[in-house]
């Protein structure tokens, strides 16, 4: 029991879980951080494409559907096809999408319309 507790303290073990945490606190703050700047950044995207703020409010509506539907889908490919891998995609979908906002040239780019 001794030995098995000393090599569950290896430095190895620990640069892991460090690294586990990081990744996990980095994620967590680009989530948060993402839809935080999207309700700063409202009155300019409404300025910017000359659109009602109800027509604006939806770019902020279709991005909590889509994360309130998709978690539960993804926790559970998640279990299936290896927690890892689906959050590498996860990350790049997220930055194409980002990108792509980036580049939209109408609110309808941005959300669907009403």
């Amino acid at each position: 029991m001794i030995a098995q507790a000393a090599s569950d303290t290896s430095p190895i073990h620990h640069a892991e879980e460090r690294a586990i945490l990081t990744v996990t606190c980095l994620a967590a703050f680009l989530f948060f951080n993402s839809f935080g700047s999207i309700g700063v950044a409202l009155p300019v995207i409404q300025r910017q494409f000359g659109n009602s703020l109800s027509e604006i409010q939806w770019i902020t509506l279709m991005g909590v559907v889509t994360i309130s539907s998709l978690s539960f889908c993804f926790g559970r490919a998640g279990g299936r096809f290896g927690q890892k891998r689906l959050y590498k995609i996860g990350v790049a979908f997220y930055a194409g999408g980002a990108g792509l906002a980036a580049i939209s040239t109408s609110c309808n780019c941005l959300a669907p319309a009403p």
